[in-house]
């Protein structure tokens, strides 16, 4: 993706901004080291520090409006207190991410459940199971992006 903001609208900008945060939060799309801790947050200002964020001229407050403009509530910011603002992706990680209370016990789960896919993938769930893209990349030697199965 071309970081190129001249000619774009803030929204076109604001855009660009969302979908790199959601390739650096998710999938560790950065050079270097993790900037993703175990529970899934980093801290905003390693983030803006990013080539492809300031070729962007990201700001703390464009972060704050990605994130608040945001409906489908993708990602979340909290005060790390000493380490500043942090923020997360909220789902859809392909990296190791320990989240504590994101998932209920299958005791607590209702009679029914609901899993959104397409036509293609109902042979293998019918053969397999619902299973994370972890578990399918054991079973079939290739590469599956997610960690979990959303239901």
């Amino acid at each position: 993706m071309s970081a190129d903001v001249s000619g774009c609208t803030e929204r076109e900008r604001l855009n660009r901004i969302s979908h790199a945060l959601t390739g650096v939060l998710r999938h560790g799309h950065h050079r270097g080291g993790s900037l993703v801790q175990a529970d899934g947050f980093a801290v905003v200002s390693y983030v803006l520090r990013l080539p492809h964020f300031g070729r962007l001229g990201a700001t703390m407050e464009d972060e704050i409006d990605v994130v608040r403009e945001d409906k489908k509530g993708r990602m979340s910011l909290v005060d790390g207190g000493a380490q500043g603002w942090m923020i997360r992706a909220n789902q859809g990680w392909s990296l190791p991410v320990q989240v504590d209370s994101a998932y209920s016990p299958a005791s607590d789960l209702p009679g029914v459940l609901v899993h959104g896919t397409t036509y293609g993938a109902i042979p293998s769930i019918l053969r397999r199971g619902l299973v994370s893209g972890e578990t399918l990349s054991r079973i079939t030697g290739g590469h599956y992006e997610r960690n979990k199965v959303h239901l």
